[in-house]
């Protein structure tokens, strides 16, 4: 099927043709350019911005009169497909608790046997699993003898553990979608999303907050991390299940394992919204934990660090008055075939830097350090943006501007943002709640060092009003963190004299 983005590109063919057949039409486009609106671009960029892409909103408006229709559709389809499971999953129940008590004395029966581990005794599965490099986690799930046999290996792995969430309102995904929808994507002639948006819009206008999954990006021309001495879980569904089946499981052999744990949750935007407001229940409820004597709270705004603002507004058309999208391109787009990366599918891009900070920190160890702070001065020499200032100490003062839009659009490129979770804002309420109080407990972590940060932004505007003076290049924004640190040491078991 033909996408329009294809469309586009065909036409910009033809045109570069023409324009070289023809010298006069070079001469006319040459004539008609705007040094200040299109103070890099090209005879083509003039075409595909005053003739093709007013075709191509045209176009765009017309195709998404039709998303309501199909969305409409798609949610009959999806209703339709759970009613006729209904009754199937029915039957199967019945028919399981009929076939209860015969399956489970054929598994008694095989488990006498050494049929439970296949064709190959443990040794040479083994041997298979070191050789081919196959997923441990997937052998745990076999059977209790896979995951008594390989679970001694795999857990080996897991003194340290450090789990890392990640959480923003919608207020920006909304302002973002509601643009593109309106007005088509930046870089028309490049791959993007149409009706995912939509049904994204859809879904997230009806959420306060949004959890991603996120991973560092694999392209090491762009950034490359350390590796950690930690396990690292930066996807919600994962945690989560690693707190119902492992951690709150006491005959979890994972578990014993653990001496380390560290969990972080990382706000991209609603810092101030949820956690430092004076309505907040979260801080009320941060103030009763750190109240207890075996915890140590450490709360401090840190050092401001700068950010590579990348055209945030979503109020009109982001082709007017300037193009600016169109020329910091190389800011926010990692290769051809992610020019519209940030806008529309990501939505944030300077908001990244800081989760870059906190994989770096990481890939040093240094998170696993902080369980033992008790001091502000201990915070303040080493938290996630410690190895970004000093990155500027040797370089002289003139350039710093220059390699700080560098630096920080290199850390918001190389994370990629995997999967989306919408929750309202009373379920995210009670899941804080829950972490929080979880990763303190002496009952649940008492044989652990445990640890439990929130780092944010003050919150600042979302958008960046176009006027005259809109700069053509990328600039820097400041970002002023704060970072609450809740330190829980191993409570040692003490004998009766």
């Amino acid at each position: 099927m033909i996408r329009s983005h294809q469309i586009f590109n065909y036409f910009l063919k033809i045109t570069s043709k023409i324009q070289y057949k023809y010298a006069w039409i070079e001469k006319w486009i040459c004539e008609q350019r705007d040094p200040i609106r299109f103070p890099y671009s090209t005879n083509r960029d003039m075409i595909a911005i005053n003739y093709l892409r007013p075709v191509l909103v045209a176009y765009w408006r017309f195709k998404t009169l039709f998303f309501p229709l199909i969305y409409y559709f798609n949610s009959i389809s999806i209703m339709a497909s759970k009613l006729l499971q209904l009754p199937a999953f029915i039957v199967s129940s019945f028919s399981k608790e009929e076939d209860q008590e015969p399956v489970i004395i054929r598994e008694k029966e095989e488990e006498k046997g050494s049929s439970i581990t296949g064709t190959f005794p443990l040794e040479i599965w083994e041997r298979i699993a070191r050789k081919g490099n196959l997923d441990m986690n997937n052998l745990l799930q076999v059977n209790s003898v896979f995951y008594h046999h390989f679970g001694d290996i795999r857990y080996k792995e897991f003194e340290s553990v450090q789990l890392l969430l990640v959480l923003s309102t919608t207020k920006k995904m909304r302002m973002s979608d509601e643009c593109f929808l309106k007005y088509g994507p930046d870089f028309p002639n490049r791959p993007y999303e149409s009706y995912e948006i939509y049904e994204r819009h859809q879904i997230s206008s009806k959420y306060e907050y949004e959890f991603l999954d996120v991973k560092t990006s694999s392209r090491s021309y762009i950034l490359t991390y350390e590796k950690s001495d930690s396990i690292i879980v930066s996807s919600k569904k994962d945690i989560d299940f690693f707190i119902d089946h492992i951690l709150t499981n006491p005959n979890s052999r994972l578990k014993i394992c653990i001496k380390n744990l560290c969990m972080d949750v990382s706000f991209l935007d609603g810092f101030g919204e949820l956690i430092t407001s004076k309505n907040s229940k979260i801080d009320q409820f941060l103030k009763e934990v750190s109240a207890q004597e075996e915890i140590n709270c450490i709360q401090v705004d840190l050092p401001a660090v700068n950010v590579t603002e990348c055209h945030d507004y979503f109020s009109g058309c982001r082709w007017q008055p300037y193009i600016q999208s169109y020329n910091s391109f190389s800011y926010f787009a990692r290769d051809f075939d992610d020019f519209n990366g940030k806008f529309p599918r990501n939505v944030y891009y300077k908001e990244l830097m800081p989760l870059s900070a906190i994989f770096e920190h990481y890939g040093i160890n240094n998170r696993m350090s902080q369980i033992d702070f008790t001091t502000e001065s201990q915070l303040l020499e080493n938290h996630p943006f410690s190895r970004f200032i000093s990155y500027f100490n040797d370089i002289p003062a003139r350039f710093h501007y220059t390699k700080n839009i560098r630096k920080a659009a290199l850390m918001s490129l190389s994370i990629d943002i995997i999967h989306r979770e919408f929750l309202g804002e009373q379920d995210v309420e009670m899941g804080l709640r829950r972490y929080i109080n979880l990763i303190t407990s002496k009952e649940v972590c008492g044989d652990i060092n445990s640890s439990f940060s929130i780092l944010g932004m003050k919150d600042s505007k979302l958008e960046v009003a176009p006027a005259d003076d809109y700069p053509r290049d990328n600039k820097l924004v400041e970002y002023e963190p704060q970072i609450i640190l809740l330190n829980k040491p191993l409570i040692k078991a003490t004998s009766d004299v």
